[in-house]
């Protein structure tokens, strides 16, 4: 059998023809797949790359359409939640800086207040030295201002310390009803509640707690009702134990709160509509003190209101305790102190000579040195009873000056007492360190240097505050 020879060629020829002409189909198909494919994705990441600068900005304009190709559906939706997050935190940066500003312009308004009335409390004194009615108001003015001053001053810094968990606190068994007593006394000697009526209500409550920090908690809110609360308007303190708790509640009669403002009054700055006059003052930092420091002694805190105009009452409550064998719910009077020999050391001419007239008013007798030098030098020809340093001299700290004391024999019995602006706990630890019997933190109060002078006694075994302060 036989086949001819062109019509093998023929049909192979015209198999590899179709073959090719397959192949070639094949790859044009391919080919046209691949560039739909890669329109399909590239068309939205290029999308995605010339919003990707807006969305850097945070602007949700110009996110592409949807697209069926999962890993480019994904990167939208990563985008898109970068996008937000960027918008967000540009809005609590323009947030934060908005609350910066009030705060400063707050800030100054506060300061500048009393700043004006001690500069017009120094002209009373200049022109009516030949009157003493005017250098009693004076006198006055210049009391309260300075105490406002000093109260913006250590709330800022005690804010900064408490939120930050920077503070430590020296818990012992203390009866919260004497020391809300113990505050009231003080905020009425100090002639601060004479324009309200303060009632007061005490029952044992013992707690276990830094006495110097449950002061503060009951004079911030004995503050805060005050500037809250109309002239003659009624103020109630009590203090009472229920259920194995002790409770400290301040109730007033003042403009109240808000509803939405309740759940908010404990956070940082936070503070009631205001007009321009600011009449009540503050920084909007004393509810959150008391707040933070209720809760380091493991308590509570909440406000409740009838409403606006009709006063608030804020309760405080910590875990009780049972009152110690042997302890009194009644403080000693502080004896008066017997008359001193004092020498003053500080670089601050104004501080150091305005201390000695104080103290010489009181009885003492005092010597002053402007620094560590001098003032090593008179007490070395005639050791005083109570040598007052400041930390920062010219010439020599504070710390050696007190160590260069210690080392004499002379002066053992010298009671050393730092006056310093810092007032820190691991400041008052170098201060023990260096062989201070009291940390003082200016600006000093004549009630802390009478009850320094008649309680000190020298190179005690741990440092002491006369009474604790903030720093």
């Amino acid at each position: 059998m036989a086949v001819p020879q062109t019509a093998v060629y023929r049909s192979g020829l015209e198999a590899a023809l179709l073959l090719a002409l397959g192949v070639l189909l094949a790859s044009a198909a391919g080919v046209a797949l691949a560039v739909v494919l890669a329109r399909r994705i590239s068309s939205p990441i290029a999308a995605l790359a010339a919003a990707a600068p807006q969305l850097g900005q945070g602007e949700p304009s110009g996110v592409p359409p949807p697209t069926q190709v999962d890993e480019v559906r994904e990167l939208t939706a990563a985008l898109q939640d970068a996008g937000r997050a960027i918008r967000e935190r540009e809005a609590a940066l323009r947030a934060a800086d908005r609350a910066k500003d009030e705060f400063l312009a707050m800030l100054g308004h506060e300061l500048r207040n009393p700043l004006a009335t001690l500069s017009t409390a120094a002209e009373l004194l200049k022109i009516g030295r030949g009157q003493p009615g005017v250098l009693d108001s004076a006198q006055q003015l210049i009391a309260r201002q300075s105490a406002q001053m000093t109260h913006l001053v250590n709330d800022l810094l005690e804010v900064g310390r408490v939120t930050s968990g920077k503070i430590d606190l020296e818990k012992s068994p203390t009866d919260l009803a004497e020391v809300a007593a113990r505050v009231a006394a003080t905020w009425r000697s100090a002639g601060r509640l004479e324009r309200h009526r303060l009632e007061e209500s005490y029952e044992p409550a013992w707690i276990l707690a830094d006495a110097a920090r449950i002061e503060q908690i009951v004079s911030n809110l004995i503050d805060n009702a005050v500037k809250y609360t109309p002239e003659s308007g009624r103020i109630a303190l009590r203090v009472r134990r229920a259920a194995g708790q002790a409770f400290v509640e301040v109730s007033d009669e003042g403009q109240g709160l808000a509803p939405e403002l309740i759940d908010r009054v404990f956070d940082l700055f936070v503070q009631g509509e205001r007009g321009l006059a600011r009449q009540q003052g503050g920084l909007g930092i004393g509810l959150t003190l008391v707040k933070r420091l209720a809760e380091l002694h493991d308590g509570t805190v909440k406000a409740s209101s009838a409403g606006a105009g009709r006063g608030a009452t804020f309760t405080v409550a910590f875990p009780a305790i049972e009152q110690p064998a042997g302890a009194s719910a009644t403080r000693p009077h502080d004896a008066p102190a017997e008359r001193k020999r004092i020498l003053i050391i500080d670089d601050n001419r104004d501080a150091r000579e305005s201390l000695a007239q104080l103290l010489v008013l009181a009885g003492h007798a005092v010597r002053t040195a402007k620094d560590g030098a001098e003032g090593l030098q008179l007490l070395a020809a005639e050791p005083p009873d109570v040598a007052l340093v400041d930390i920062g001299l010219p010439d020599m700290s504070g710390y050696e000056v007190a160590s260069r004391i210690r080392s004499k024999p002379e002066c053992s019995r010298v009671i050393l007492a730092a006056i310093t602006g810092y007032g820190r706990q691991q400041d008052r630890e170098a201060s023990r360190l260096a062989g201070f019997d009291a940390h003082l933190t200016k600006p000093v109060e004549m009630a802390e240097l009478e009850q320094l002078l008649s309680h000190a006694t020298p190179s005690g075994a741990a440092i002491l505050d006369f009474p604790r302060r903030r720093a």
